[in-house]
């Protein structure tokens, strides 16, 4: 298991309190953030509670109650993301400021990668 202390991703407040929310309700270990291939633009972002600490990843702690578990192949991708969340009446959505981003597809949720 390797797993490496570093700050890739900034969250906002909302973000980091919606997420230790998360995180107390899935009674988690914290959170996976991925930039994974998929999608019409090439990736797609992907955030979901993790009930252990997976293989090959870069920790981040947030606050006591709040790990970001990046896996290797996403640090390039998300390296200096800043990390938000929006609130309609139907759903609360992520939403990443990613300075590696080149473009995002019509539907807002893949984007093509500089790096």
């Amino acid at each position: 298991m390797d797993h490496k202390q570093i700050e890739l991703i900034r969250l906002t407040p909302f973000a980091k309190n919606y997420l230790e929310k998360l995180v107390a309700k899935q009674v988690a270990c914290g959170v996976v953030i991925a930039l994974e291939k998929a999608g019409c633009a090439g990736y797609m972002y992907r955030v979901e509670p993790c009930k252990a600490v997976p293989n090959d990843v870069v920790s981040q702690a947030v606050s006591k109650n709040l790990t970001l578990y990046i896996p290797l192949e996403s640090v390039s991708r998300l390296r200096g993301s800043q990390l938000d969340y929006t609130r309609s009446q139907l759903e609360t959505k992520a939403v990443f400021d990613n300075p590696n981003v080149r473009m995002a597809c019509g539907c807002g949720d893949s984007v093509e990668i500089l790096v």
